[in-house]
Parts: structure tokens; sequence; C-alpha cells
């Protein structure tokens, strides 16, 4: 357009989609034109700031801060979208029932180490198999991509994997012990997993526990008076612990101040 060659479509693409400073006439003034071209540039670099912004705030939104890896939220996106298409899917939520203790004797940083390791050895375990999201500090959840019987032979082997090795932090060895919950569903299937989740934490013997309707429709109250007389015995004994979670801020990129929860620790 510059040289005055461009046809009449390409002038009028132009002004209708272009992101124009001004219109300038012939002859050019050089400062005009100089002008026209920074002003070009800055909006160029501007667009590519908002860009990096907007990935920056979806990286935030998605992604675990600590791990890295998929979140929550990315959970419950994906799991809405295959709601929407009335499909089925199969969804194992996990438990880290040891967190506490080692959080409690050890401290949140090598608590970090010996959950990253956890999550390395869980992705490599089902490689194409399933997709790993870190849901929270001692929660992580598996999507699975096969069919429900290869799911559950996987969850089942990586469980007795996990009682017969040790994960290394800082020179110590920890066993992990993990509950499993699994559903398969169309709908509410974050729900279902964890409901079966918190049958699997109450029969330790079990590798593994599928969710089923008589979870909810039976046992609910059975469920809140086992959870109420644990957290009694826990009180009684002095082994409820306090747990400060970081807040983290977005705009200034960094966690500002702490939130203080209650854990029961095991043992």
């Amino acid at each position: 357009m510059l040289t005055g060659q461009a046809s009449a479509d390409a002038v009028g693409n132009a002004l209708n989609h272009a992101n124009l400073y001004r219109y300038l006439s012939k002859p050019w003034d050089s400062n005009d034109l100089i002008l026209t071209i920074r002003e070009a540039l800055k909006s160029y670099f501007s667009d590519l700031s908002l860009v990096e912004l907007n990935r920056k705030l979806e990286t935030t939104l998605l992604y675990n801060r600590e791990t890295g890896r998929p979140n929550f939220e990315s959970l419950r996106k994906i799991l809405e979208e295959r709601e929407a298409k009335e499909a089925q899917s199969t969804l194992a939520v996990i438990r880290i029932e040891s967190s506490t203790a080692t959080t409690h004797h050890f401290g949140v940083g090598v608590y970090h180490k010996v959950l990253n390791q956890l999550l390395a050895a869980l992705s490599s375990f089902m490689g194409d198999s399933g997709s790993l999201f870190h849901l929270y500090q001692d929660e992580v959840a598996v999507l699975s991509n096969v069919d429900e019987d290869r799911f559950h032979s996987l969850l089942v082997a990586f469980r007795i994997l996990l009682r017969s090795e040790y994960i290394q932090a800082d020179g110590v060895a920890f066993r992990v012990n993990v509950s499993i919950g699994v559903a398969t569903h169309q709908h509410s299937l974050y729900y279902k997993a964890r409901i079966a989740m918190m049958h699997a934490a109450q029969n330790v013997e079990l590798e593994l526990m599928n969710y089923s309707q008589a979870m909810e429709e039976g046992d609910q109250y059975q469920i809140n008076l086992i959870l109420g007389r644990k957290l009694n015995d826990a009180i009684h004994v002095g082994n409820v612990i306090p747990y400060f979670q970081g807040i983290y801020d977005n705009t200034l990129e960094k966690i500002t101040k702490f939130e203080c929860l209650a854990r029961i620790q095991d043992g």
C-alpha cells in the first residue's frame, strides 16, 4: 500500500481488519511516516505482551504451581466437555494418606520432593493409558484413556509397587500409602470417584474401591459416623495438627498470605 500498487480489495481489507494508526496522504512526510511505523511496532509488541499475559493467566488457572501438573480446574473443564457429549469416562481419585505425617515430621519442602517423585513415577507407570492431574496437596487423579479392566489393572499394580518400593528424598526413604477410588459414568464423575476413594480409605486391605450407587444411598450416615469418631479420637489423643497452605496472588505472582487448615495425623 505504501507504494501505491495495492488493489481496491487490499485497501478495503486493510481498512476493515488491520490495526491502523492513521491515514497518510501523499506526499509523505518523513516524520509522519516514522511516527506511524513506531506506533505500529508499539501496537505489535503490545499484542505480544497480551498474548504472554493470557498464557501466564491460563497456566496459573489450569496448572498446579508446585508440580506443573494440570489441576482441578483443568480436570473440571475436561469432564464438563465430556458430560456435554454424554461420553462415558473412567476416573481414579488417589489420596496420599501419608502426606500429613511426612509434612509434619519433615516439612513441606521435603513432602513436595516426595510428591513430585510420586507423580513422575505414576505418570511413567500409566504412560498413554491415563492423563494425570494434581488436584490438591494430597490428592491426584488419573483420567483413563483405555478400557476399564486395563485401567484397574494398572492402578492395582501401581499400588502394589508403592508397597514394595520406597521413595527417596533428601537421603530419607519414604513409604507412600495411598487410597484409590474409581468411577465410570457420564455425570458427576469426580464426585463419584472421590466417594469411592473415601470408602477405599476405610478398607485398606483392598487395592482400590470401585464406585457403586449403594455408596451414596446406604452408607452416607455410616461414613459420617466413621469420620466423626475418627475426628473425636484424633482430638482426644492430640493428632489434629495445623497445616498452612499458601494463597497465591496472581497480580504479584507470589504467595502473599497463608490459610491454616486442620489435618488428622495418622498413627
